[in-house]
């Protein structure tokens, strides 16, 4: 009995399953105490200190949320300064992840003013940042899922996707202006004139009209 030729049959490619984690996942808290040394000329603790202090407890956060060794920073926003530090003021900074993509992901930040003897906390900074995952060629790469577990955790990530939208308008209004500006210094007899400038420094209404809603969700 003759056989015919064998037909060359492949399975079906199995589609990966995105792991998911929560955002209790992602949650770091750590302390500082303001020392002299940390001070400005007014007596109380230089903003920038701050400023790192966020993005370290934030690149905390999104090692441990994305699970690779290597993640950057890519945009820190709506960072408010509420009250000072000074000497001797115990700081806590709590950062969890709020929102995530297939790369990035938001972390927000919250840093409050502890009294070193009554334990009583006050809000003092808070602040938004997106981080990037990388893989060892340092290319992006994918990471979980966020899960939401409660109305908590779906109002911050609400608000993180208007954020997420303001970025990007954003970024594409900046890189038309640039664009723009470097176009206007290469035509002849281009001036650097402050006048010739101003008109490509608004925002665009769709973008201002994306932020007042977002603003006026976080403030209700």
């Amino acid at each position: 009995m003759e056989s015919g030729p064998v037909k060359n049959l492949s399975l079906p490619r199995l589609r990966r399953t995105r792991a998911t984690k929560t955002p209790r996942d992602s949650a770091f808290l750590t302390r500082k105490i303001v020392s002299p040394d940390l001070l400005n000329p007014n007596g109380t603790l230089f903003g920038g200190v701050i400023m790192s202090w966020i993005d370290e407890v934030a690149f905390m956060s999104a090692r441990r949320y994305s699970g690779r060794p290597f993640v950057v920073t890519s945009a820190i926003d709506n960072n408010t300064f509420l009250m000072p530090h000074r000497t001797g003021d115990h700081v806590i900074l709590t950062s969890q992840v709020n929102y995530a993509g297939r790369t990035s992901m938001e972390i927000g930040v919250k840093v409050e003013r502890e009294d070193a003897y009554t334990g009583e906390r006050q809000p003092a900074t808070s602040a938004y940042l997106t981080f990037v995952a990388l893989d060892k060629r340092g290319k992006p790469a994918p990471i979980p899922e966020l899960k939401l577990e409660n109305a908590e955790d779906q109002r911050r990530h609400d608000e993180a996707v208007l954020r997420q939208r303001v970025r990007a308008r954003i970024r594409t209004h900046l890189k038309k202006k640039y664009e723009r500006a470097a176009k206007a210094e290469a035509a002849p007899g281009a001036t650097n004139s402050t006048a010739a400038v101003r008109p490509l420094l608004a925002y665009p209404a769709p973008v201002m009209n994306l932020a007042r809603t977002w603003w006026s969700r976080i403030r209700r």
